[in-house]
């Protein structure tokens, strides 16, 4: 199972990627679910404490990888941390925050963004798969 979520997570940061680089580039993005993805990536909802969530997602993704990569390895703690551990616990807090943002898509923002969509469903199977 540790390699679905190094993998999911993989698919995580470039997706994370991919958000960022489009804004940076000011490119439009077509979505095929939802009228304005643009209406999302650049809502008021789109940075917390002025950090895009792409970068916060980019960040999340990664330390996923990186842990689930260490316990592939057999590395199961780093001094006093227990590493699967904080696997539980960071993909519990993405998943949250996963629902929360699609709470905001809905009825906040009330427009679709396929991509953090995306998102949001890898960090809710990475939670499945790690807790079930």
């Amino acid at each position: 199972m540790l390699y679905i979520i190094l993998a999911l997570s993989v698919i995580g940061i470039i997706l994370c990627a991919y958000i960022y680089s489009a804004k940076k580039q000011n490119k439009v993005l077509v979505c095929a679910i939802g009228t304005d993805c643009n209406k999302v990536l650049y809502s008021e909802y789109s940075a917390v404490l002025g950090i895009p969530l792409e970068i916060i997602g980019a960040f999340y993704y990664s330390s996923l990888a990186v842990l689930s990569g260490l316990l592939i390895f057999g590395i199961k703690s780093v001094f006093v941390f227990d590493l699967n551990f904080i696997l539980m616990v960071i993909s519990a807090t993405g998943a949250f925050f996963s629902l929360v943002f699609i709470y905001v898509q809905t009825i906040l923002i009330e427009e679709w963004c396929e991509y953090c969509l995306v998102s949001a469903g890898l960090s809710l199977i990475i939670f499945l798969i790690k807790f079930f």
